[in-house]
Formats: C-alpha cells, structure tokens, sequence
C-alpha cells in the first residue's frame, strides 16, 4: 500500500493510504504517548507540562487509526463491524473499574466513560448509520448524541473517527474539514491546541513504511491492564 496514492477519480483530493506496519506503528506511539499522559495525570497529579502536552496527541492517533480502519469495512460487512464493537465495548466496560477507582474523572465519579467507550460508540453510529432501515439511521443520531456526552472527549473525538473513515472512502472536502473541525475543537476540552499535533503526526505516517507485525488483540487487554496497574501504583506509596 503507497503512502499518498493519486487522487481517486472524481476528487482532486489525495487518497489516504497507509501501510499496515505503519498503521501498527501509529497505534504504539498513540499507546506511548497515553502512557506518558497517564503516568502523568495520576501519578505526578498533572504536575508535567510537557506530559500533559505530548499525552494530547495520544486520542486523535487513536481515533484517526480506527477511523482509517473502520474504512476496510466493506459497506455489508455488518458482521466484521459488529465483532470490533463487541471487543470495544467489552474492553471499555473491563477498563470503567479501574478507570473510576483511580478517581481523576471530571465528575469524580463515573463520568465521563473511558475512551475506549467514545471509540465504541463511533463505530456503534457508523453500524446504525450504513443500515437501510430509517430506524437505525435515527439510532444512529441518538447514539451520536448519546455517545458525545458520556464518552472522554465528547463530540469531536466521535467526528474524528468518522470524519477519517469518510475521508478513507472518497476524500471529500467536507471530510476533511469536519476531521481538521473536530481536532481543533479539542482545544476546549484540553485547553491547548496540541491535539493538532496528532493530525499531523497521522498525515506525516502517510509518506513513512514501516513494516511491524500486527498484535490485533494487545491493545484491548493492555488499555484496562495499565489502569489497574497504575492504580496499583498510586496505592502502593500508601502501603
């Protein structure tokens, strides 16, 4: 797979293209860089700057990748898309434990859900959203809605993900503008523009190839794994 393929017809925009290796890379460094972001927010109690400013390029990676992955799916696929959300869904409830028990949620109770539950819920309106039924397609809005409230990073992490797949699919302008929206509305959420950072991290990958092996299951375990490790870590200092 070519990093930026020729314009698909029809469009003057490039294709995105990204090599499998490549996508692997994007997802370790995404995982790398939550790390730092989490080792900072829990441990250090957020006293880092420059952790908690690397740590915002982490979520627009993750969502960029899943949104550019999201776009293999054939239309009918109905079945590959409904496994993913599963495992998504199942590894966010895993994760909400610990992710409460650490006690830095913005409500400090349950709310927001953890990211990998903003993540479920993208995938969970583009399933709604391809159906035929009018029905689903109203699903879809509600789980939008619904999802962009109760998720980590609201609205525009949900538009990420399904910005990237559309752009994936037919570059389109209004893709692209609404992927280039949502990063940047992430300022109001962190307070700073470096979740632009990550776009622009995920557009240079396109010219880069790597080749790693695929680990399709790691990151559903390790994401509640490093939460309950780090917990471990902070009750530790107590024991």
């Amino acid at each position: 797979m070519t990093s930026l393929a020729k314009p698909s017809v029809g469009s003057t925009l490039p294709q995105l293209a990204l090599a499998d290796g490549t996508i692997e890379g994007l997802k370790w460094l995404a995982f790398a860089l939550m790390l730092i972001d989490h080792a900072n927010k829990y441990l250090l109690d957020w006293s880092v700057p420059w952790m908690f400013a690397l740590g915002r390029l982490a979520m627009p990676i993750f969502a960029a990748v899943l949104g550019f992955n999201l776009a293999r799916f054939s239309p009918g696929d109905t079945r590959g898309l409904r496994r993913l959300l599963v495992r998504l869904a199942l590894a966010a409830a895993i994760a909400t434990v610990p992710f409460i028990a650490l006690g830095k949620t913005l409500a400090g109770g349950w709310w927001p859900l953890n990211i990998l539950a903003t993540l479920a819920a993208a995938v969970a309106v583009l399933l709604l959203w391809r159906s035929s039924f009018a029905l689903h397609r109203s699903a879809a809005i509600v789980v939008f809605v619904l999802g962009g409230v109760l998720g980590e990073f609201f609205w525009p992490a949900i538009g990420i993900v399904l910005a990237t797949c559309s752009y994936a699919r037919a570059p389109t302008v209004t893709a692209l503008a609404v992927g280039v929206i949502c990063t940047a509305l992430l300022g109001l959420v962190n307070g700073n523009a470096w979740a632009v950072a990550g776009l622009v991290v995920f557009v240079l990958a396109t010219q880069v190839r790597l080749r790693l092996p695929r680990w399709p299951r790691f990151f559903y375990v390790a994401y509640p794994a490093h939460l309950a490790l780090l917990w471990l870590l902070l009750h530790a200092r107590h024991w």
